[in-house]
């Protein structure tokens, strides 16, 4: 069994905490995978205050989880170019994957074409497509 979980963005501030937490609760003492779910610093768009770490500081973070044991790899989630070359340049270790919604009617083909240049593998969220996507019986 292959073990993904994710780092919730109210947790940007406590990676070590979170992963924690999730090992717990799956009673693991490793995780194979830990992504950054949605790779964007957190904003409250009311008062225009910056409300967490920027994502290079996240990144270190996860580094640091994966150093110690905690996780196999890590990686990110629904990951834009600009954010990923902007991590991807201070990375020590660099993200083995970017989880994107990824399937026949978005394929994303510039996003993962540009990745995979930095040895970065695809993982698709909603192979099948996401609730909704299509009107009709065709797959």
């Amino acid at each position: 069994m292959f073990i993904v979980t994710k780092l919730w963005r109210s947790d940007f501030g406590n990676v070590e905490d979170a992963i924690k937490e999730s090992l717990t609760k799956l009673k693991l003492d490793y995780i194979d995978l830990y992504l950054i779910h949605w790779t964007t610093t957190y904003v409250d768009w009311d008062t225009c205050e910056v409300k967490g770490p920027p994502m290079y500081e996240v990144w270190k973070s996860m580094e640091a989880v994966c150093e110690a044991g905690l996780t196999k790899s890590i990686g990110v989630s629904n990951c834009n170019a600009m954010l990923f070359v902007d991590m991807y340049a201070g990375a020590k270790i660099k993200p083995v994957t970017n989880q994107i919604e990824n399937y026949p009617y978005l394929a994303q083909t510039k996003l993962v074409n540009f990745t995979a240049k930095f040895g970065c593998t695809t993982t698709a969220y909603a192979p099948l497509g996401s609730p909704g996507f299509m009107k009709g019986n065709i797959l």
